[in-house]
C-alpha cells in the first residue's frame, strides 16, 4: 500500500507484412530457383509444397504469376489469337472464372472451419494452375485429346490438394472439394460459352475441350 504502481510495460507493436505489397510481390518473383522448384513439387503431387506455398508470403508473386500463365494457356489452346480484342476478352472471362472459383472454394473451407485465409488459399490455388502449361503439349496431334483428358483430371487432384493443406484438412471433409471445384468450372464454362454463342454450340465446345469430342 502507498506505493507507486509500476510504470506500464512497453508492448513492441507489430506491422504484419502485407504479401499483396508490390515490394513483396517483386522480391518473390525473382526467386526463380525456389517457387519454380515448388512449382515442379506441385505437379507431383506433393502435400509437403502445398503446404510450403501457403505458409510463404513471399510466394503471393509467383502464385499470381503463375495463375495468369495457367489461365493464358488454356484460353490460347482454346482457339487463335488473331483477334485480339476476342481473345483478351475469353482471357479475362476464364480469369474472372478462376477467381470465382477461388472464391467459392475458400467460403467452403471456411463453412468447415478450414484455418488458412484468403491469400493462403490463392497462393495455393495459384500454383494448382502450373498444371494448365502441360495443355501446350497439344500442339502435338497424336496425344492432344490424351493431354486435354490428363489436365482436366490432374487439374481436380492439385486443386484438391491446394485446398486441403491450405486449410490444414484431413477426412472426409477434403472429398468435397475435386467434385466443387469441378462443377465451377464446368458451369461457369458452359455459362461463357453460351453468352457467346447458343447452348448447343457451347456445349459441344466445352466437351471438346475435355476431350470428350474430337
Amino acid at each position: 500500500r502507498g506505493r507507486p504502481s509500476p510504470p506500464p510495460k512497453q508492448v513492441a507493436s507489430y506491422n504484419p507484412r502485407d504479401d499483396w505489397a508490390l515490394g513483396n510481390l517483386i522480391a518473390g518473383l525473382r526467386e526463380v530457383g525456389e517457387w519454380a522448384e515448388l512449382a515442379i513439387y506441385v505437379l507431383i503431387l506433393d502435400r509437403s509444397a502445398y503446404r510450403a506455398i501457403a505458409a510463404s508470403g513471399n510466394m503471393t508473386g509467383p502464385a499470381l504469376f503463375l495463375s495468369l500463365a495457367g489461365v493464358f494457356v488454356s484460353t490460347l489452346m482454346e482457339g487463335s489469337m488473331t483477334d485480339v480484342a476476342g481473345f483478351g476478352g475469353r482471357f479475362l472471362s476464364r480469369y474472372g472464372l478462376w477467381l470465382l472459383a477461388v472464391l467459392i472454394m475458400h467460403g467452403s473451407a471456411h463453412v468447415l472451419r478450414g484455418k488458412g485465409n484468403f491469400t493462403q488459399t490463392f497462393r495455393a490455388m495459384g500454383f494448382a494452375q502450373t498444371v494448365n502449361l502441360l495443355e501446350l503439349l497439344r500442339v502435338i496431334p497424336s496425344i492432344g485429346p490424351l493431354v486435354v483428358a490428363g489436365v482436366t483430371i490432374h487439374s481436380l487432384f492439385v486443386a484438391w490438394l491446394a485446398v486441403t493443406e491450405a486449410h490444414q484438412f484431413r477426412g472426409w471433409r477434403t472429398l468435397l472439394f475435386p467434385m466443387l471445384y469441378f462443377a465451377v468450372v464446368i458451369v461457369g464454362g458452359i455459362v461463357l460459352l453460351n453468352l457467346s454463342g447458343g447452348f448447343s454450340t457451347a456445349l459441344e465446345t466445352l466437351m471438346s475441350q475435355f476431350g470428350f469430342l474430337p
